[in-house]
């Protein structure tokens, strides 16, 4: 696996890390990250509020040594909710594809769970209405005003439990614990259920998100424990 820095790696055994321009849009390529430092690639952003509801301690932070059976330090993407809804994402490039071509982008991401099931809270659960989403797009993702008043992301993500064109929502939070105590941290993995569509942009680049989109009208946090792109020519 690559490191933090998320490197671009060729998806097929005996290719090496920079590969040959023939290679270009022929192979499947796989950005593979581990969240143990904050990599400098990824930016945060949110989106989803109104002037009047915009969310506020939205953070990017890196965590302590988490406890066993986990180890490791991880990413955290907070923030808190002031109306019935908050996305609070990172995002990046992956350059060195094929330009203005058609891929099928699937995601795997590893989370640190710790927000029991079945609780309740302001505007749903703190921990299955926090939705785990990912996005794959050919334009950057920016958060931008509508004539309404609200500010939205650019890109089609989908709001909350529902997916767009180029979102998908891989699940929420909440760990396995029932009892509605903060005691258990897990380790739990989600992935992409159909592959995402994507065009690159004429540099030969897509835009990687992923985020926190949340329905829990309070504080809420998506610990990162690390996440894998395959993107395959179609």
């Amino acid at each position: 696996m690559a490191g933090a820095s998320g490197a671009v790696l060729p998806a097929m055994a005996g290719l090496s890390a920079c590969g040959g321009a023939d290679d270009i849009g022929t192979e499947p390529v796989t950005v593979a990250v581990t969240f143990d430092h904050i990599p400098p690639a990824w930016t945060l952003g949110y989106s989803d509020y109104t002037d009047g509801t915009e969310p506020s301690n939205v953070t990017l932070s890196l965590t302590d040594t988490l406890p066993a059976p986990i180890q490791q330090r991880a990413v955290a993407i907070s923030g808190t909710n002031h109306s019935d809804d908050m996305y609070a994402y990172i995002k990046r490039p992956v350059t060195g594809l094929a330009p203005s071509s058609v891929y099928q982008a699937e995601v795997s991401v590893t989370l640190a769970a710790s927000v029991p099931q079945g609780c309740l809270g302001v505007g749903g659960s703190p921990g299955e209405s926090v939705y785990v989403k990912t996005t794959v797009s050919g334009s950057e993702p920016q958060t931008v005003r509508q004539d309404d008043g609200e500010w939205v992301l650019s890109i089609d993500k989908g709001n909350q439990a529902q997916s767009g064109t180029e979102g998908q929502m891989l699940g929420h939070i909440a760990n396995s614990a029932t009892d509605c105590q903060y005691g258990t941290t897990e380790r739990k993995t989600l992935r992409t259920t159909t592959p995402i569509t994507v065009t690159t942009d004429a540099q030969g680049r897509v835009w990687w998100g992923l985020g926190q989109d949340s329905g829990y009208e309070a504080g809420s946090t998506l610990v990162l424990l690390n996440a894998t792109l395959t993107l395959s020519p179609r």
